[in-house]
């Protein structure tokens, strides 16, 4: 009997324990929380931010473009040589710049 007596203690204390107070708003709160809940006005949010980014996107379109590269290359090793019919040790470096832009 004593347990369920604590038991029932307990129910009602964490029920009431776990209700929170109700708050008054006045008319400018409700229309804030309605305006920062609402769907439409955030959707409209992003649409806004992606037209400013589109619009954002197409002025870097046209800017020139230009893009580098360098290569560069080392071979090494044993070949024979057709005048004297002997091997020979033969290094071979490359390089191959590029430079576009468009």
């Amino acid at each position: 009997m004593k347990k369920v007596i604590t038991f029932l203690l307990l129910i009602v204390f964490v029920k009431t324990y776990s209700q929170d107070t109700p708050t008054r708003l006045n008319l400018n709160q409700c229309i804030e929380i309605a305006i920062k809940n609402n769907l439409t006005v955030q959707r409209s949010a992003i649409e806004s931010e992606s037209a400013r980014l589109s619009w954002q996107q197409a002025r870097y379109n046209m800017l020139p473009s230009i893009n580098a590269n360098i290569s560069h290359g080392l071979n090494k090793g044993r070949s024979i040589d057709p005048l004297t019919n002997t091997y020979v040790n033969r290094e071979a470096t490359y390089a191959s710049p590029s430079l576009n832009t468009s």
